[in-house]
């Protein structure tokens, strides 16, 4: 490749020297003939036979120039193709790493990892996620996980901490990203201020993208490249995105779930040791004793406020499911009596501001002063149910991150993901797959005659089309890119895919979207490639996408509004 192009470099030169040279000795030639007094007839037609000539050089000069100028931006746009996919794929590892690990306990090692992936896939020499807090006014930064390629190892350390008012006065980040606005490009073609502060960092390029959650700046997620300037693409901006929000969903999720973890040992552990509000009832439902945890939990002034107004101040008249308090309370007391424990879910009221709180009551039947009493373990769940509630909240913004913002079906994140796990599991008993790559017709004219809105309105409506002509639980659509959605069919033999493509086609058809563009129809309709066959353990994801992606390309070719099968 390399000896190709440099020989292509050198005819290319050659070719140059010799229009230059025939040029002025045509030139040199014109003018001397003109200035021949005796000219004749022969003279003149030579004249015009050397500048035709001329021109003829001129224009091959042109043509040689145009076709360099082509070859550069074709070589320039190949590269960017490499980029973008290695950047993608890297993208796609590392969300395998950040949302389906099942390690909570450790998630470091998998964000260095994934930091690692991000960094090496842009050239970068270090990728950082910086947690970011407001002491005092103050924008704090400090630098949670790093990754540092080889040769930034040999760099100055950048600090742990970075304090605005000490180390970017003039740097206004925490307004700029709060607007989710992120900064990216070459050092030198910044402000002042910004490249000061870099410069002293030794950065020549960098990408800052911000890390919001519920409106609030929680991190940044950075990367630096400090051998050399680049400028960063807005296809790779925008798929960084979104890895700074799984990043940051990550962190917090396990943080979350740490937090959860170490509040049921700290339960568990003042259940042993009875640091929980504890009670014992005898068989009348009188409260015998109580410990000091109970007065706390309810705010009495002592034990003896606590015995006198539990059963009487601390309820409300009714439980959630209408039962009466007392009585509810009186049948759980002697079930414990008679078959030795019980464990139920309870609302307690607060005497000192009359809220309600989520319990979990255990009752255990132990012989006390010669006698049997039940001894009640009183656990107050509402940290349990905010973390809970916040979990859930992180899972939601997970879902979030497989979702087509415009079509709101899955998106080519969720694919990725989803047909990796599928096919390794249909690998296992060689099932069956089917795959479609289903492209819109004409949709660039489609967009250049009525307009992008009218062509987002066009991609939400077919993607409607397409999720309603597939049934199955385990059957998924997602969108490809631009124009281009994918459908998965597991377990689906030739037969049943060729009934899902004709009901593709008539469904599009029946949406009777005017495309008078449209070279198949007048209306919008779609070209659909179908590849069915039995996964084999050793079979590549590329190798299936590949063979509907050619299939597709023959659907388009043979007329559009149609398909093709073509088996794997």
């Amino acid at each position: 490749m390399f000896k190709e192009v440099h020989f292509r470099k050198k005819i290319f030169i050659v070719m140059i020297a010799l229009a230059v040279i025939c040029g002025m000795a045509v030139l040199v030639t014109a003018i001397l003939l003109f200035n021949n007094e005796t000219g004749n007839i022969q003279s003149f037609i030579l004249n015009e036979t050397l500048i035709t000539i001329a021109v003829i050089f001129v224009c091959v000069l042109l043509a040689l120039y145009i076709s360099r100028i082509v070859e550069r931006q074709m070589e320039k746009m190949v590269k960017d193709i490499k980029q973008r996919d290695k950047l993608l794929q890297a993208v796609n590892y590392s969300a395998v790493l950040l949302l389906e690990s099942n390690n909570h306990e450790d998630d470091e090692p998998g964000i260095l990892t994934a930091l690692g992936l991000i960094g090496r896939a842009l050239d970068a020499d270090r990728t950082h996620i910086w947690r970011c807090q407001t002491i005092d006014g103050d924008l704090v930064l400090e630098r949670e996980y790093s990754w540092h390629s080889d040769a930034a190892v040999k760099m100055a350390p950048i600090p742990k901490v970075l304090i605005q008012s000490r180390d970017f006065p003039n740097l206004e980040w925490n307004e700029i990203h709060l607007k989710g606005e992120s900064i990216s490009g070459s050092i030198a073609n910044m402000p002042s201020a910004y490249r000061e502060f870099f410069g002293a960092l030794g950065v020549k390029s960098v990408v800052i993208i911000p890390m919001v959650v519920d409106e609030l700046l929680w991190g940044l997620f950075c990367i630096d490249i400090c051998v050399q300037e680049r400028e960063f693409s807005a296809d790779e901006i925008t798929i960084l995105k979104p890895v700074s929000l799984m990043i940051s969903s990550a962190i917090q999720r396990n943080s979350l779930i740490k937090e959860m973890d170490e509040a049921n040992k700290r339960l568990m552990l003042m259940l042993d040791s009875s640091p929980l509000c504890a009670q014992i009832w005898d068989k009348n439902l009188n409260t015998v004793d109580c410990n000091m945890a109970g007065v706390n939990l309810f705010g009495f002034a002592d034990k003896f406020e606590y015995l006198s107004m539990f059963l009487t101040c601390c309820s409300p008249e009714f439980q959630p499911d209408g039962q009466r308090s007392i009585t509810k309370l009186l049948n759980f007391v002697k079930l414990a009596f008679e078959e030795g424990s019980c464990d139920f879910d309870w609302v307690h009221l607060l005497p000192g501001d009359g809220s309600l709180m989520p319990a979990e009551i255990s009752l255990v039947r132990v012989n006390y002063s010669n006698g049997d009493v039940v001894v009640g373990y009183t656990r107050d769940m509402r940290d349990k149910i905010r973390l809970e509630r916040r979990i859930f909240h992180l899972e939601t913004e997970k879902e979030r991150a497989y979702m087509d913002a415009l079509t709101g079906i899955h998106n080519r994140l969720f694919f990725d993901e989803a047909i990796t796990r599928t096919v390794k599991s249909l690998s296992r008993a060689d099932n069956t797959l089917s795959l479609m790559m289903i492209d819109i017709d004409c949709f660039k004219q489609y967009n250049d005659t009525y307009g992008h809105n009218e062509g987002d309105e066009c991609l939400r409506a077919v993607a409607v089309a397409l999720s309603e002509s597939v049934l199955r639980p385990d059957d998924f659509v997602a969108r490809y890119g631009g124009e281009e959605f994918v459908v998965v069919l597991p377990n689906t033999d030739e037969d049943g895919a060729r009934a899902v493509a004709d009901k593709i086609l008539e469904n599009v058809m029946e949406l009777n979207i005017p495309h008078i563009k449209n070279k198949a129809a007048d209306c919008v309709t779609v070209s659909i490639g179908v590849t069915t066959g039995v996964v084999e353990h050793t079979m590549s994801i590329e190798y299936i996408v590949k063979t509907a992606d050619h299939a597709l390309y023959d659907s388009k070719n043979n007329g559009r509004n149609q398909y093709t099968f073509s088996p794997f």
